[in-house]
């Protein structure tokens, strides 16, 4: 029987056009936001394709949410150098400096503070437990008891600005939305963009945060879905591409277009299980894991992903 399968998204530049056609029938985007595809899967909302955080789908699934399965797209990617900011008069300038501070994340289970945490402690020599976290009343997973969270009622952003934290880590502030001399933050690091590249050029990573996670009764009835949307998801972004326009998530933005193809090898936002993208995932397991976030460890990417999945190309 022939069914049109809709996909719940964020509404990127890269997911204009989004669509396609399957053995069992046809696909159609929906550009609802990120948020409204996070709250259909952690409501356990009916659904048949949704985009999802990868840190919180490991947690789910640790916990036995078995009703759902991803497929190897891999959205939203960003480096997490210039998610910690800092008062302009603050006198931290690296990352090291945030021993023993202060720092806000509305969401503490979120994937951006995963790859954060683990970033910190691998590659900067700062173990996440020797930060004292405030984060928001409502989680979306309990913190460990050796994060070392305090609870807060206040926004995060608006407690930095009042000099109640030191640091904030945050994907989004209301205080960027100012012209620059209006202010009153700014990020930790002098030269993220020097930071982030040499990052990416010891380790490959260009952190992955979003998957598509597809409803499991509809994968075994249309065994053809899962495959189309990776191919749905590839030709959209190709055409971004042809757009040159860096609203695609490209780290530094449309003046730096051709820079930013050169430097990842002419394609930022790869899908599929590469051997990059297998060791992403895995390295975001085992920080979910070692976090305390996630009881047992994943012994492989491959576990993750719906059968076959390793053959998927865009």
């Amino acid at each position: 029987m022939s069914e049109t399968v809709e996909i719940i998204g964020g509404d990127y530049e890269f997911t204009l056009g989004l669509g396609g056609s399957f053995a069992g029938g046809d696909l159609r985007y929906n550009p609802a936001g990120a948020m409204v595809s996070f709250a259909t899967i952690l409501q356990k909302k009916p659904f048949q394709a949704c985009e999802f955080s990868l840190a919180n789908y490991l947690m789910m699934r640790d916990r036995g949410a078995d009703w759902m399965i991803a497929t190897p797209v891999f959205l939203n990617r960003q480096f997490r150098h210039a998610c910690i900011l800092v008062r302009k008069d603050s006198p931290l300038k690296s990352f090291a400096d945030l021993k023993g501070k202060r720092v806000g994340a509305k969401e503490y289970s979120q994937t951006a503070a995963v790859w954060f945490r683990g970033m910190l402690k691998d590659h900067y020599n700062v173990d996440w437990r020797d930060i004292r976290w405030h984060s928001g009343a409502v989680q979306r997973f309990e913190p460990p008891a050796e994060a070392n969270v305090t609870t807060v009622e206040d926004e995060p952003e608006d407690m930095l600005i009042a000099g109640k934290l030191d640091a904030l880590l945050a994907v989004q502030v209301k205080d960027y939305a100012l012209p620059p001399a209006q202010r009153k933050l700014r990020p930790l690091l002098p030269d993220v963009k020097g930071e982030e590249c040499a990052y990416y050029i010891k380790t490959g990573i260009y952190p992955l945060n979003h998957t598509v996670v597809i409803d499991r009764t509809l994968a075994a009835r249309q065994p053809d879905v899962a495959r189309a949307i990776v191919s749905a998801y590839g030709n959209a972004k190709r055409a971004s591409y042809q757009r040159k326009l860096g609203t695609t998530l490209m780290p530094w933005g449309d003046r730096h277009w051709a820079e930013t193809m050169e430097f990842f090898g002419g394609d930022p936002l790869p899908h599929g299980l590469t051997p990059k993208n297998r060791e992403q995932v895995e390295t975001l397991a085992r920080y979910v894991h070692e976090q305390g976030l996630m009881a047992k460890p994943l012994a492989k990417a491959d576990d993750l992903f719906v059968p076959g999945a390793a053959a998927f190309t865009e």
